[in-house]
């Protein structure tokens, strides 16, 4: 069994600009499963780069409310991975200026053959 390897890179995501109507954004997910290999690229999407089979990956996001209300946040994985993903607080309320961090793990099963995955992270606020 590999060794777990977290990677964590903390990338920064600010919602100002964005369409007060609009109710979700969404964060591309890659990783490349390769077996004795470890990385990470750094990019405008979540890119876990090449992860072992077996083993997991960790970022980290600050999420931030340049909104002028509060708003309600909560995350979905969807896609080919997105049973590997999962975020350290899925739902919670965010005050006008507040931030949270939030971990994204991805944990790639034992079993996964080599190649190319793909999916998203949906962020949802109301």
């Amino acid at each position: 069994m590999a060794t777990a390897i977290l990677i964590a890179v903390a990338a920064v995501l600010f919602f100002a600009g964005l369409d007060l109507d609009k109710q979700k954004t969404v964060f591309p997910i890659h990783v490349k499963v390769e077996k004795g290999v470890a990385g990470f690229n750094v990019t405008d999407k979540l890119e876990f780069g090449s992860i072992p089979p077996g083993s997991s990956g960790k970022k980290t996001i600050l999420v931030n409310n340049t909104f002028p209300h509060p708003r309600n946040i909560y995350f979905a994985a969807e896609g080919q991975i997105a049973k590997w993903v999962s975020v350290s607080n899925n739902s919670f309320p965010l005050g006008y200026g507040e931030e949270a961090d939030i971990d994204v793990f991805l944990a790639v099963p034992p079993d996964t053959e080599s190649g190319d995955y793909y999916g998203t992270l949906v962020l949802y606020y109301r």
